[in-house]
């Protein structure tokens, strides 16, 4: 399995994204939280899965559900920017 590394800012994402989810519906968002660490344990794998991000040199993005994982591509795996929810703004990849 490749390597998955995560920014502090990516911790912090993801965990926000499932407090907010985990309040009113927690089954939800366990399985939530267990498809997204699956999807980013296969984009470890085969990082350029995702499209370049055109606003940042070597960042690609993985559109997942209502999710878009920003994270740059290494030479073991990758290294996690952020996991973002679909109404959050960030420019279209």
């Amino acid at each position: 399995m490749a390597r998955l590394r995560w920014t502090a800012h990516a911790e912090t994402t993801l965990a926000q994204i499932y407090r907010a989810m985990a309040e009113s519906r927690p089954a939800t968002a366990r399985r939530t939280l267990e498809s997204l660490l699956h999807r980013l344990d296969s984009l470890s794998d085969a990082p350029h899965l995702g499209k370049q991000y055109p606003y940042a040199e070597g960042v690609r993005t993985s559109d997942y559900g209502q999710f878009r994982i920003a994270y740059r591509p290494e030479t073991e795996g990758i290294t996690v920017l952020g996991v973002f929810h679909g109404l959050m703004f960030l420019p279209p990849s």
